[in-house]
């Protein structure tokens, strides 16, 4: 079983590693391969949006910069997304490639639960995970970053989503416990 994990902290940040280090522990106990992308570390130009990689160059970004991410995540069963919450959204460094999730899309539409979403380019879908890490306790902050990963996951067809919230002052002790937490129980 694959497993991408798109650490989203910036450098510097002391969870950073931390959280890291807690999520390829659990995974890799759990039988997983993991393919680790530092965002920070990585130079991602933010994303045109002009649709080039549905017209010119189809399944794949204009830019060079996301393409070993993509090709990771398509051979994947699960994606793993690690980022601090900012306004219940995700970090600068997250944010610029979950823009980058374009290619993996159709320029066609379809509809799902009544929804008009775009169709999907791939047959296979990853279950996708997400760890928020919160300063301070914030229910409003916490249920928009639990949707914004909701809306993303209809997006790119996830089979399944899960995610957990932390606070910073708690990852030391809770983070092993999280992503144990949010581990599939059957995966394709």
């Amino acid at each position: 079983m694959k497993a991408v994990v798109l650490n989203g902290f910036h450098a510097g940040d002391p969870l950073r590693e931390l959280l890291q280090e807690n999520v390829e522990t659990v995974l890799r106990d759990a039988g997983w391969d993991i393919k680790l992308f530092m965002l920070s570390e990585m130079t991602i130009r933010p994303c045109q949006g002009d649709f080039q990689c549905w017209i010119k160059t189809p399944g794949k970004c204009m830019y060079r910069d996301t393409h070993a991410v993509m090709q990771a995540m398509i051979q994947s069963q699960m994606v793993f997304m690690l980022t601090p919450v900012t306004f219940g959204g995700y970090s600068s460094e997250l944010k610029k490639m979950v823009d980058h999730f374009i290619p993996y899309i159709l320029p066609f539409f379809t509809s799902i639960d009544g929804e008009t979403h775009h169709a999907q380019r791939y047959a296979q879908h990853f279950h996708l995970r997400a760890i928020g890490v919160m300063d301070k306790p914030d229910a409003h902050e916490k249920n928009i970053f639990q949707r914004l990963v909701a809306r993303n996951a209809i997006n790119v067809a996830a089979q399944s989503i899960a995610t957990e919230v932390l606070l910073r002052k708690d990852v030391r002790e809770r983070a092993a416990h999280g992503v144990q937490a949010l581990l599939p129980e059957k995966v394709m």
